[in-house]
This record gives C-alpha cells, structure tokens and sequence, in this order.
C-alpha cells in the first residue's frame, strides 16, 4: 500500500546550517553524534527570512509528498526498539495557560481550534523548507518543546531530510501562531536539523523522527515566546493522544491549526524498527510532524508522538514512530546543541 506522510545504530546526522543554495552534512566525528555547529550568520538569516514571502509560503507542497522518496522495505524482519526510562519534562509555560481540551472521544475527523492559539497549541506551528535537490517549496508542521537551548522543534524526519535521499533541506523555518500568514516576531530560523541514521539512510519510517534548533530572533528564544510543550518516552502505547498540525491537502486549506483526539486504534510495522502506533484522525498532508500530545498526572502537553504517515485507502487513521530511546537520541542531540 502506499503511503503519504507528514522515519540503533547510534548515528544521528545533523545538518551544518549556512543557508547558502544547498546544505553541507557535517563529517562524522564519533560513533554516536556528528553535529554541525556553525551558528547562521545574520546575513544569511536574512536572505532566508526574505524568502519566504507570503505567495511562496501559500504555494508550498504539503510535505507528504516527499514520503514517496523513502526507501521502504516491505518484508523486512520484525525489530523491538528499546524504550528509554527518564523522567518526564514537564510543559514551559511561556502564555497564559488554559485547560486541556475536552476529551470528546474518538472521531474520525479533525476539529479546528480558536484563534489566537493558547498554551499548550501554541507550541505547533507550521514549517516550511525547501528541497536543494528540485527547488520545491513544502510545508509540515512541528512542536517546539521544553528543551536545554529553548529552541528545539520536534517534528517529522521528512520534514528535516529526505528518507534514504541522505540530503537535509535548505531554508528552513518554524512559524509559531500561523493563522493564514505568519505573523511578524513568530518566525524562526533554524541553524541545524537533526534525523535518525535510519531515516536519513534507509527511509525506515520507524525511525522517521527529526528536530531542528532555531536561531533566536527579535521576540527572543522560540520556548519563551509561544511556551514548549514537555516531552516523555518509553511510555505505554495505550494513551489518549491529541494530535495537531496544520493539514494543508483537500478538504483543508493549510491555513490554520487542527487537532484530532482519539485513544491508540492500532499498531502497525512499516519498516524495520520498533512498532508504530496508529490513532483515528483525517488530517492531510502538511499536519507532517505536529506534535502527539498527552496527559501525565493532571499535566496536559507532553509531546509523545507526531502525525507521520497513512494509508491512500484509509484516510481516517493516522500513524507515528513509537517515541522509545531511539527519538530521544535524536531529541537530546538537538537540544544539547
């Protein structure tokens, strides 16, 4: 069947950010972690806030698209992924907080969310990048999450590099508080984008996790300025997830922040890897990459998942890497940067 999409060996591969028209790959300096930590320089910081004009941000490709290029292999044999143990980060409230919202059951449809969004929504935004490799402009979605540098986003590997194309993406941004445009202080840079090996490699969608470390802008650092949603792993599969993201395919426009609440509706094995889990939800392409939120204690906003791919013949039902120690490699790696 085929997919669209919003994917140890302890390599990560992060990506030397210098905005120029195609990325570097930093060389690998360890047998765990090879970074790139050149921070953008303000002139080409610039050039790739000024790219993004409006008419190129409405004209982006919803980022599933990009799903097609990942190598999947469909006999692999079966792999149980370790789940990490640490103690959960609680949510950084940077707004005003608000209570979770109601836990409606599970629908197979997405609902919309009020605008100006409240804390812990405010913590999706919309990504936007472009593919050196064909100059196409595309769109996902990411959580920026409590982290060490408060400027980490969690979202999709897809939506950092191509899956098995062993290529990161240029001209990269997060846009917090899009609402048809991206208003002004809530775009962000990023100065380096992180994957798994397999991912980057293989295009195994159990590994299908990225990050991305933004540059501060005028409003300041992005966790303080919209909040950070907390972060956990290695728990129960068994959650209720509220999963957000700005789907941008038919019948949705791209132009605002959605979110589907459902409990775990099936488990799935894509690839190679530990199993992904699957939740009932109709968001299309572009939600790529926005956060799975759930509840720890009486806590609501600890990301635990990302809207990842679907089945063409089950447009209902929406999938995510399982969030085990090998997300959280790539997660740390990031925030430590």
């Amino acid at each position: 069947m085929l997919k669209w999409s919003f994917l140890a060996l302890v390599f990560l591969l992060a990506l030397e950010m210098s905005w120029s028209s195609s990325p570097a790959l930093a060389a690998h300096h360890s047998a765990t972690v090879s970074s790139g930590a050149r921070v953008t320089t303000p002139a080409a910081e610039s050039a790739v806030r000024a790219y993004w004009t409006p008419q190129r941000m409405q004209s982006a490709l919803s980022g599933d698209q990009l799903l097609h290029q990942a190598k999947v292999a469909a006999h692999a044999p079966a792999r149980t992924g370790a789940a990490g143990s640490q103690a959960p980060t609680a949510p950084h409230k940077a707004v005003a907080a608000q209570a979770a919202a109601p836990r409606i059951g599970v629908a197979p449809r997405a609902y919309s969310l009020p605008y100006p969004y409240s804390f812990p929504w405010s913590t999706v935004g919309k990504v936007f990048f472009t593919d050196p490799a064909t100059g196409y402009n595309y769109q996902c979605s990411g959580t920026a999450t409590t982290s060490h540098n408060l400027s980490t986003v969690d979202t999709a590997g897809h939506c950092v590099a191509a899956g098995g194309g062993r290529r990161f993406y240029s001209n990269w941004v997060f846009c917090a508080q899009y609402y048809y445009g991206c208003r002004t202080g809530y775009l962000w840079t990023a100065r380096q984008l992180w994957t798994h090996y397999y991912w980057y490699y293989d295009g195994w969608f159990a590994y299908d996790y990225g990050a991305a470390v933004l540059n501060a802008n005028s409003s300041g650092y992005a966790v303080n300025v919209v909040g950070g949603a907390g972060w956990t792993y290695g728990q129960s599969y068994y959650q209720y997830f509220y999963a957000f993201g700005y789907p941008a395919a038919p019948p949705f426009d791209g132009g605002r922040l959605w979110y589907c609440p459902s409990s775990l509706y099936a488990f799935d094995r894509p690839s190679p890897g530990p199993t992904t889990l699957g939740i009932t939800c109709n968001m299309t392409g572009g939600s790529s990459g926005g956060g799975w939120l759930i509840s720890i204690g009486n806590t609501f906003g600890y990301v635990n998942g990302h809207n990842d791919y679907k089945y063409n013949n089950d447009v209902n039902h929406m999938y995510s890497p399982y969030y085990g120690s090998d997300w959280f490699a790539v997660f740390n790696a990031a925030q430590n940067a």
